[in-house]
This record gives C-alpha cells, sequence and structure tokens, in this order.
C-alpha cells in the first residue's frame, strides 16, 4: 500500500508588535524619485500611519520631520521599530530612544 502524507501548512497568527495606540512606531524611507525620499511613520496597534517628503536622509532632518509629524500630534512612542538602515544605522534610532527618554522625564517632572 503506496500512501502519501500532504503536510498541511497552517499559518500561525502573528504575534502583535504593540499592545496600545503609541507604543511602538514603525519608521521606514522610501525613496521616490534621486534626491526625494518620503518617511513613513506606521503605529503598530493600530496602524494609523503619518508621513512627509524630505530631501535630504540626514538624521537632523528626519528628527525635525519625526517631531512635527508625529510627536507633536500623538507624543512620544514607547519605541520605535525599523531596520534602520536608511536612516543612518542604530545611532539614531539610540539618540531618538534618549530623546524620547529624555522627554518623559521633563513631561514627568512638570506634572509634579
Amino acid at each position: 500500500m503506496n500512501v502519501k502524507y500532504v503536510k498541511d501548512t497552517v499559518k500561525l497568527p502573528q504575534s502583535p508588535l504593540a499592545f496600545q495606540y503609541n507604543e511602538t512606531v514603525a519608521v521606514d524611507l522610501h525613496e521616490l524619485e534621486p534626491g526625494l525620499w518620503f518617511l513613513h511613520i506606521i503605529d503598530q496597534f493600530i496602524r494609523f500611519s503619518a508621513g512627509s517628503t524630505m530631501t535630504t536622509k540626514k538624521p537632523s532632518e528626519f528628527v525635525k520631520h519625526f517631531i512635527h509629524d508625529w510627536i507633536s500630534v500623538h507624543g512620544p512612542p514607547q519605541k520605535f521599530s525599523g531596520n534602520g538602515g536608511e536612516l543612518g544605522g542604530r545611532g539614531l534610532f539610540f539618540f531618538l530612544t534618549f530623546f524620547l527618554l529624555a522627554f518623559q522625564i521633563c513631561e514627568q517632572t512638570t506634572k509634579i
């Protein structure tokens, strides 16, 4: 008796990257044309997104756009997600993490 087994492929649900609004945001740069990039920021819980165009990939321009497009509207997120390659590597994400920590400390001290 020749029996063939067919392996069923079951796609397991992905574990969520966030459990509340503005907990984790993903950032990415999409090159629209040479010298023009689109900064895309996405909340990982509700999938709300925001963005703007940038003419350079300098970290200072990214920070300026991120503050204007996200933090000024939604407040600082708790965490970042993204590969970081387009945005200058890990250094930028460390800078943003410390920036957000300092922002949260200042926010706590002004409430006292």
